[in-house]
Order: structure tokens, then C-alpha cells, then sequence
């Protein structure tokens, strides 16, 4: 395929029954593609969208159709076995199984809980993914992972984990990976707010994210962020809020605005955020600088706007 193509896709959050099509032009002989479809998840109790646009040469419009619809299917297939809101995905039957037995897991719930054991030992705790409802207090390390046998064992029947958040993340990776190797290598993905980014915007040069002023309405940006092959994530008090609380207290126990890390893997990006939000203003820069290649864009309760690593050239206030 040419270098020159361009393709984007937005994956708002992620519910897929399907979809249907549109064609239209665009500037500079593009095609615009773009999916639209709802469903209803009445254990969430509200409607879930995911849209996706593309951007291809006017002579590529079959090969973007059959590249949406392959990627489409991948990616719904993966959904089915993270997300806790299918009773039959991985994490549903381990939850179910927890203080019974190990449960066989498949690779993609692996790697995120691998992620999660990581940074877990380097916050030393004080991130996981327990449901937050349960008010109760847990020790990752009774969350069993076996890589040899591929299974996960909770020991408390009372605990239950969550990757919905993270599994966005991992969607947006994987997303990213299908392309490339499909030999796109200019796109745009946004996951649910977890963006992964590759090649330009042929249209306008590097892919210019912008990071939300926590203290106004959705829409306003406090900073602009160039992106190159790599992923951005944000967490904070307008973000993923469930994701937030004390196990102990169950409130709220950062007092930071809002973290938003750049990394070149939207899933370790996804769970860095979550991570280093917690981590409050005297852990979340330190936190980011551990890890290689990391950027942050940290916004404290006073409005104030800090930057880790590379950031500090990178993000424009707006």
C-alpha cells in the first residue's frame, strides 16, 4: 500500500451489534467513511455509540471498506472477551469463578493484567483493578496470574475486577496493530478518549491532540500535544472517575485535576494515567520518569499545568 494514505478512526466507547456505511467526498480526492450504530447494555443502563471515520484516496475506496469491516471484526471480537459487561468474556467467568477455581484465560485479558501486576508493584499497591464497590480492601497479589497454564484465580469470593477502562487502551493498540500490518501507517484512533496515533494528518502535518481544561466544559483544551507513533491517555476528575477511590474510604484521593500521558503503547499509556492520577502531586511526575520514553501533562488543583520529559516541548497552551 502507498505511504502517502491517511486513515482515521474514532472508536467512541465500545459496544459493537454491527454497522452500516456512508461515502462522501473530501478535500484533496479523499473519501470521508464513516460507521455509526447503538445498542443498549441494560447492566450499564445507558446507550453505548462507536463511530469510525476514515480518510483514502478517491481509488482506494473498496480497499478501505474491506480494511474497516476486517479491523471492525478483530476488534469486536477481542470486546466479547474482555469486557465484564459480557457474561461470557474471560473477565465475567473469572469474576464468577472467584474463590472457587483458576479460570483459562486467553492472551489479550493476560496482557492487560500483566500491565496492571506491574504497575501495581511500583506504586506499591496503590493501583489495581478491583471493583471499587465492594468498599473493601484487596491485595493484588491474591488475584493469581499463571502464565504457564494461562488462568486467573481470585482467592476472595467477594472480589471482582474490572478492564473496562484499560481494555480501551488495549482495543486502540491492538486497532493500531491490524492496520500496520495491513501497511497503513497514517492513522488516528480514539477509543473511548484513549487516542493512538501514527504517521501524519496529511491534511493539516502531525497529529495535534488536545488535552481537556479540567475546570471548563468538554471541548475547551488547556494544551495541545503533537503526537508521533505514539499513544495519549488522560485521567482525572472528569475522566473515569470510578477508577478513583480509596479502597478503604471509598472517595476520592488525588488532588490532582488531571494526569494525561503520552506513550508508544496506548494500553501501558491508559493504565500510567489511571496510575499516576493516584499517585497525587507528589508521585505522578516521578511515577511517569520511571518508565522510558514516557511524557506527561499534569494539571493541579490550582490550575497549574506541569510537564514530564518531552511534554514540555510538545504541549502548546492554548
Amino acid at each position: 500500500m502507498k505511504k502517502h494514505f491517511c486513515l482515521i478512526i474514532l472508536l467512541w466507547v465500545i459496544f459493537f451489534v454491527g454497522f452500516s456505511g456512508s461515502l462522501e467526498a473530501g478535500r484533496r480526492n479523499y473519501y470521508r467513511v464513516s460507521w455509526d450504530k447503538f445498542a443498549y447494555s441494560k447492566k450499564i443502563g445507558k446507550y453505548l455509540d462507536m463511530s469510525l471515520a476514515i480518510v483514502a484516496p478517491v481509488s482506494e475506496k473498496q480497499e478501505v471498506e474491506e480494511t474497516v469491516k476486517e479491523v471492525f471484526r478483530e476488534i469486536k471480537e477481542i470486546y466479547f472477551k474482555l469486557s465484564e459487561y459480557e457474561k461470557e468474556s474471560d473477565t465475567s467467568l473469572v469474576n464468577r469463578n472467584a474463590g472457587i477455581q483458576p479460570t483459562p484465560i486467553g492472551s489479550d485479558l493476560a496482557r492487560i493484567l500483566i500491565v496492571v501486576h506491574k504497575i501495581y508493584d511500583m506504586t506499591g499497591g496503590r493501583f489495581d483493578i478491583v471493583d471499587k464497590s465492594l468498599k473493601k480492601k484487596v491485595n493484588l497479589d491474591d488475584i493469581l496470574l499463571n502464565l504457564q497454564e494461562m488462568t486467573v484465580h481470585i482467592k476472595d469470593k467477594k472480589v471482582q475486577i474490572r478492564v473496562f477502562e484499560l481494555m480501551k487502551g488495549y482495543l486502540a493498540e491492538r486497532a493500531a496493530l491490524s492496520l500496520m500490518q495491513r501497511g497503513w501507517r497514517h492513522f488516528l484512533i480514539n477509543a473511548g478518549g484513549e487516542i493512538r496515533a501514527s504517521g501524519s494528518d496529511l491534511n493539516k502535518g502531525s497529529w495535534v491532540v488536545h488535552v481537556q481544561d479540567p475546570k471548563k466544559p468538554r471541548g475547551r483544551s488547556i494544551c495541545s500535544v503533537t503526537l508521533l507513533g505514539n499513544a495519549i491517555s488522560t485521567a482525572g476528575i472528569y475522566e473515569r472517575s470510578e477508577a478513583f477511590y480509596d479502597q478503604e474510604e471509598h472517595r476520592s484521593r488525588s488532588d490532582l485535576l488531571s494526569v494525561s500521558v503520552i506513550y508508544p503503547d496506548a494500553l501501558m499509556a491508559s493504565a500510567l494515567a489511571v496510575a499516576a492520577f493516584r499517585e497525587g502531586s507528589f508521585g505522578a511526575s516521578q511515577l511517569i520518569q520511571r518508565f522510558s520514553g514516557a511524557e506527561g501533562v499534569i494539571i493541579h488543583r490550582g490550575g497549574h499545568l506541569e510537564t514530564v520529559g518531552g511534554a514540555s516541548a510538545a504541549c502548546i497552551q492554548d
